[in-house]
């Protein structure tokens, strides 16, 4: 793997980092359930599911409303148990950290949309696949980081005899995930209206890029990612930590300020503005 030697400051301020990009994996979800009329829904139980089998049960209130926090990032079945009837109304939904993951249940426009004619029905699937498509990427992508970044703990403790095997695996593991977020990037940009997702996936493709020595790479990939979601404080602190890492200095700190500067930015700024002003105080 193409390796930079990299300053003793930065590979701590990348360091520091970490336990903020942990900490933005807990997922905040909220909702509302309408009934036949448009008009809010109280009193049904909700039941929120991961793919894993973890499960949140909870009650709207007299706004119809409902809230879950404590989740984790991924794929979730959000079921409705409605009166008189046996089986629960259930949606699929994607939920990410740092994000607005809102669930809008309303059975007036469901209905509506259960009398769609075959062309809208047919475009109705063809949306479900390209996103069931865009997930397996995601995951198969994140995967291969997860991977690559335990073998990069292996690595500290390898004898001289073991880090080449290693050293080889992490590289490429963080290929396979270029290779599968770029394509969920692709799928993603399907639907323009996804934005926050997408700009997850980009940066998570800077991540793939930056810990692969495809530094420009990296740099657009998280432009991008701020031109979509220009809230997220993390996208600009990541892109200065690439910035540090190419020996740009100058435009790392500029491009952390910018960051701080923010007065709307979203739910984990405090934690994540304290480790900007760290990661400035150690650029040169």
């Amino acid at each position: 793997m193409i390796r930079r030697l990299i300053p003793a400051w930065i590979v701590l301020a990348i360091a520091l980092l970490l336990p903020t990009i942990a900490a933005a994996q807990d997922v905040r979800v909220t909702g509302q359930v309408m009934d036949r009329d448009g008009k809010p829904w109280a009193g049904l139980t909700v039941v929120i599911k991961s793919d894993s089998g973890r499960s949140f049960t909870l009650k709207t209130d007299n706004q119809g409303k409902f809230s879950q926090i404590g989740l984790t990032p991924g794929l979730y079945s959000v079921s409705v148990d409605l009166p008189g009837q046996q089986q629960p109304y259930t949606e699929k939904h994607q939920f990410s950290s740092g994000g607005d993951n809102n669930v809008t249940i309303n059975f007036k426009a469901i209905l509506a949309q259960q009398g769609a004619n075959p062309e809208q029905k047919k475009k109705q699937q063809e949306a479900a696949n390209q996103f069931k498509n865009m997930k397996a990427h995601v995951d198969a992508g994140v995967a291969a980081l997860t991977s690559a970044e335990d073998v990069r703990k292996q690595l500290k403790t390898a004898s001289a005899d073991q880090k080449s095997a290693l050293e080889g695996q992490m590289k490429a593991d963080y290929q396979t995930a270029v290779t599968e977020l770029q394509q969920a990037e692709q799928a993603s940009a399907a639907n323009p209206k996804d934005t926050k997702n997408h700009a997850i996936i980009l940066s998570d493709l800077g991540v793939a890029y930056s810990n692969s020595g495809q530094y420009d790479q990296a740099v657009s990939s998280y432009q991008k990612a701020i031109e979509l979601n220009p809230n997220r404080l993390m996208h600009y602190i990541e892109l200065g930590v690439v910035f540090a890492r190419m020996g740009r200095p100058e435009d790392a700190r500029a491009c952390i300020n910018k960051g701080l500067a923010m007065q709307n930015t979203e739910k984990d700024d405090p934690e994540t503005k304290r480790q900007g002003k760290e990661l400035l105080a150690k650029l040169p």
